[in-house]
């Protein structure tokens, strides 16, 4: 467990338990406990942008937008045809076009 790698000092045989809302608590063989807040074990995550589709009208064959790059975007056509595509490294839909023209 990573709490063990980057504890080098923890004794081998204390217990881990981390709860849901990210608590740690570590039992000694001794049974006393300390518990850490996750407050001090867990790091947010920033969250990604939304992607953006680019105004589509009936007659369109390509759809283009950004997106975070590596990211799988799904497009359902109007006839329920759904198609599949990787956000380029750049972020932006290129590879979105290629896919669904």
């Amino acid at each position: 467990m990573l709490l063990k790698l980057q504890n080098p000092t923890l004794p081998a045989d204390a217990t881990i338990e981390v709860a849901d809302n990210g608590d740690v608590t570590i039992t000694y063989a001794d049974k006393s406990v300390d518990t850490i807040p996750a407050a001090n074990t867990v790091e947010e995550r920033a969250t990604s942008t939304a992607p953006t589709v680019d105004k589509v009208d009936t007659d369109d064959t390509k759809v283009s937008g950004t997106g975070v790059a590596g990211a799988t975007i799904e497009v359902t056509l109007p006839d329920g045809t759904k198609k599949t595509a990787t956000v380029g490294q750049d972020g932006n839909g290129s590879s979105v076009r290629r896919a669904i023209s």
